[in-house]
């Protein structure tokens, strides 16, 4: 399991200081499976040394070598309390620091993307990668896993498991929220001397259902047909499904997503700006489309929706 050893740590930065330290390892290289090589070069070397010494110790290095390298050498991120930079670095163990240097959080940013195809046997796979870009340059790249994903691990995997977007959302909460994405896309926009807008009134338009924001980009479905027809559609869908009759509306109003045939799934590029109007319609803009919500088809709010328990919903608290 390549960067087995996550690391989340809390500490004082001296004697004289509260300060707390949270600090994240990743891999450097991604090893695949070239850890059991290391070791097996290691036993075969331990295995010939009495027999050929030349040989055995040959082979020794050969999987010591790059084995300390897998084992000890780390990219890391370290971030004080909360201050608004972190210090990004490489160390070959905790002793012996190779380098490092502060970057602002306002250039930082995390993206999720996966990667199909199929092995030499024929079988599909799908690799879910996980990067963190300063002004849009990797600086990090690892597998990104889930914490689902080891739930019928045992519990020293679980313990060993490297969730790494878990451990971001806690030390980086910024790079998961959708101010700090619609401000850093701005800013590379703002930048990029190649970026050719086009011009907001200009865009095509798209209505979006059962939409989310996850990890920056708008998820949900589209459709030709009307709130109406919708409804009826997915009330015969639930139907074909074997669903009582008076049960049927009911479950399509909740599970609208399941009537397949009926809706497309959407995942928007990049997000570059939100803008909510008095009727309650959040305007969702792409470079080169714009996204239209209703209120009411938001399957959850974004966490920067306006609202206002006392007033009008467009009230900012």
């Amino acid at each position: 399991m390549p960067g087995a050893d996550l690391k989340v740590g809390h500490r004082t930065m001296d004697s004289g200081s509260n300060m707390a330290e949270q600090k994240i390892k990743f891999p450097v290289f991604d090893y695949q499976g070239l850890p059991l090589l290391f070791a097996l070069l290691i036993i075969v070397g331990l295995y010939e040394i009495s027999a050929d010494l030349t040989f055995g110790i040959i082979a020794i290095f050969l999987g010591a070598f790059p084995m300390c390298i897998f084992l000890f050498h780390r990219k890391y991120i370290i971030r004080i309390d909360s201050s608004d930079y972190i210090i990004f670095g490489q160390e070959f163990t905790e002793n012996f620091d190779i380098k490092n240097r502060k970057i602002p959080i306002s250039d930082l940013s995390i993206t999720a993307h996966k990667s199909s195809g199929t092995d030499s046997e024929g079988n599909s796979y799908t690799n879910y990668w996980l990067k963190i870009k300063e002004n849009n340059q990797t600086i990090i790249k690892t597998h990104d896993y889930d914490i689902e994903d080891f739930d019928s691990a045992p519990n020293f995997i679980k313990r060993f498991a490297p969730n790494w977007k878990e451990s971001l959302k806690s030390t980086l909460p910024e790079l998961f929220e959708i101010e700090h994405i619609i401000s850093y896309n701005q800013k590379l926009m703002s930048i990029d001397p190649e970026f050719n807008p086009i011009k907001t009134d200009e865009k095509p338009v798209e209505n979006i259902f059962q939409a989310e924001i996850v990890d920056g980009r708008l998820h949900g479905y589209t459709t030709d047909l009307d709130d109406a027809g919708r409804l009826e559609a997915y009330v015969e869908y639930c139907l074909g499904l074997g669903i009582k009759d008076h049960k049927a509306r009911e479950y399509a109003r909740a599970n609208p997503e399941s009537t397949i045939g009926k809706t497309d799934h959407k995942k928007s590029p990049t997000i570059y700006g939100m803008v909510f109007d008095e009727d309650g319609t959040t305007r969702v803009e792409t470079k080169k489309k714009v996204y239209r919500v209703e209120y009411k088809s938001w399957k959850n709010l974004p966490s920067n929706y306006p609202s206002n328990t006392e007033g009008d919903w467009w009230e900012e608290k």
